[in-house]
């Protein structure tokens, strides 16, 4: 009876126990918390090809099930459903230049799903297409054509087609040959008639079937002519020499030699000669003011050519084309380095034009300085005639010999690049009665040499050819130039490097050039800084009171500084000081008349 009694107390506490933790038991919520997803590129905006690499992120926090690429609100059908989710989208089958808006559907493991950002790409596939291959040999033994042609770049290489045709134009061609392996890149095509030209192409495909055909080529029945190069264009005023190599070949026909304006441009025959061994040309009837440029085509009795290299001229003039007055045996060979040049032998003119749409007509000859032993060719020479250039002015920059050889050869120099210019004005878009001259410390010396020995006061060497035309400058330009050779005023190596140790004293007071100014003297602009501690500022001084005294135009600016061979003005940052001359300069040329 206990027992019992026990069994059923036990039983009733359990009914209640159990009864209490139902009570206690929450329900569980449903999982209602959407996923994150962003695409994370290509870029909002993007131009894709082929197939484009989609990426993103999705999180999620039950876990994400997987990712679903979406195009303008359509299911791909292209899932991911491992980290890090990506998609292969291929854009081959969409139109060009057409804009998409792709977006990524994330579901979580409990079915929410959720839409990324869209972003828009447009679909641009008409670069695509593989890269042509070229044929590079088609050669013929006796019982066939060997054709060879490059190996393609292509990543998504396909395939390569060889087709024949027995016309240039590949009409009714045949496919002889194909191939999914591209490293084959050689067929022995069997034809036993090598009188007749065959023609080959190569087209290649890609994995999306975009195809490139190559440029057609012919067998030959003899090899190609080895192809001549053009070696030199030799440039004066007057003439352009051009000079190219012999052609080797025993099957000679002709050269042509072809003439273009620019290096890519469509190109026509100026010369044909049929003489092997006739390998120059000369032509007056050409242009200053664009490029020339030369190739020779050789041709076979065939009728097979090639057309070798081609070169144009640069604008480096040679004053003396023949032997050079006063030449000298001298051991020191030209150099140049950081912008200056030493050891001038052969003097040059480098001709820089400006857009013949922004031409004036004028003309400077620029003379750099240097004391008469070297030429600061960069700062006082070819940077001062880009900034003529942009007031519209041509300019020539004189590379004019030195202390190797003293006088009279630097103002021969210059009488003769004067002479030059002004006997080719009409080739060079310049007018003859507004050239003037530019001149840095002791190329201002030359400069104002120029100036104020015009009348037959200055012997012309026996080699001048064009002692008839004047050496007078329209116009001067001196900059902290060396004016005077007398001693207290001038710049001592200068005259020394010039004149030597111990000159003549009637040189002295000929080349003293503030002695020598009349009324014919040109108008003159003269620049200098008031310390100058290389070139004394009485130069300028002195030179614009006889200037004035005599009657002729001139304009002097004087900096409050000590510098001296400046230049522009631009080239340091201590130069600001004196960095306003050209805008003065243009200014003052601009009242003459000479930018307009």
């Amino acid at each position: 009876m206990k027992l019992k009694l026990y069994r059923g107390i036990l039983a009733l506490s359990l009914a209640s126990a159990l009864q209490v933790f139902t009570y206690c038991e929450k329900p569980v919520e449903p999982d209602t918390i959407l996923p994150q997803v962003a695409i994370t590129s290509p870029t909002d905006g993007s131009t894709v090809s082929e197939v484009v690499t989609i990426t993103c992120i999705s999180t999620d926090s039950e876990g994400v099930e997987k990712v679903e690429l979406w195009v303008d609100g359509v299911s791909t059908g292209l899932t991911d459903e491992t980290e890090s989710y990506s998609f292969q989208w291929n854009t081959t089958t969409y139109d060009d230049s057409t804009t998409h808006t792709i977006t990524v559907r994330s579901y979580d493991l409990s079915n929410n799903q959720a839409d990324s950002d869209p972003i828009t790409l447009v679909v641009d596939n008409r670069s695509s297409v593989p890269h042509s291959v070229f044929i590079t040999t088609v050669t013929f033994n006796d019982s066939g054509f060997s054709i060879k042609w490059a190996k393609s770049s292509d990543g998504d290489f396909s395939s390569y087609t060889l087709e024949h045709s027995q016309e240039y134009l590949m009409e009714s061609s045949e496919e002889i040959y194909s191939s999914e392996d591209i490293n084959d890149t050689t067929y022995f095509f069997t034809y036993s008639d090598p009188l007749v030209l065959h023609y080959f192409t190569v087209t290649v495909t890609d994995t999306f079937n975009y195809k490139t055909t190559s440029p057609v080529v012919s067998s030959s029945r003899d090899p190609l002519p080895n192809p001549v190069n053009v070696i030199s264009v030799d440039y004066s005023l007057d003439t352009m020499t051009v000079i190219w190599n012999q052609s080797p070949d025993s099957d000679f026909h002709s050269y042509d030699l072809l003439y273009s304006e620019t290096e890519t441009g469509y190109t026509t025959v100026i010369h044909t000669t049929f003489t092997v061994l006739d390998t120059t040309f000369q032509l007056a009837d050409f242009s200053h003011v664009h490029e020339n440029w030369f190739w020779v085509k050789v041709t076979d009795r065939w009728g097979q050519f090639s057309i070798g290299t081609g070169l144009t001229h640069d604008n480096v003039i040679a004053l003396w084309p023949g032997d050079i007055p006063g030449a000298k045996e001298i051991a020191e060979e030209e150099t140049y380095s950081n912008g200056r040049i030493e050891h001038v032998h052969e003097p040059t003119l480098s001709v820089f034009l400006p857009p013949v749409d922004k031409a004036n007509g004028t003309g400077i000859i620029v003379c750099p300085g240097g004391s008469y032993s070297l030429l600061m060719i960069d700062k006082e020479g070819y940077q001062v005639a880009e900034w003529l250039n942009s007031q519209g002015i041509a300019a020539f920059v004189l590379k004019y010999r030195l202390v190797d050889y003293g006088y009279p050869a630097p103002i021969q120099d210059a009488r003769r690049a004067i002479r030059m210019v002004r006997n080719s004005a009409e080739e060079l878009t310049v007018l003859p009665d507004r050239i003037g001259i530019m001149g840095f410390s002791a190329g201002g010396h030359i400069a104002a040499t120029l100036g104020t020995h015009f009348n037959g006061d200055f012997p012309d060497p026996k080699e001048e050819t064009l002692e008839h035309i004047s050496t007078r400058p329209d116009f001067m330009v001196l900059l902290y130039a060396v004016i005077s050779m007398e001693e207290g005023v001038t710049h001592q190596d200068s005259r020394e490097n010039l004149l030597g140790l111990h000159p003549d004293s009637t040189l002295v007071e000929s080349l003293s050039n503030e002695r020598q100014v009349t009324s014919g003297t040109p108008p003159t602009f003269l620049v200098h800084a008031q310390g100058d501690h290389i070139v004394p500022v009485i130069n300028s001084t002195l030179f614009y009171e006889a200037l004035i005294e005599a009657g002729a135009p001139a304009k002097l600016l004087i900096y409050e500084s000590n510098l001296h061979g400046f230049g522009l003005g631009v080239a340091e940052s201590y130069y600001e000081v004196v960095s306003t001359w050209p805008d003065s300069c243009a200014v003052w040329m601009a009242g003459f008349g000479y930018l307009e």
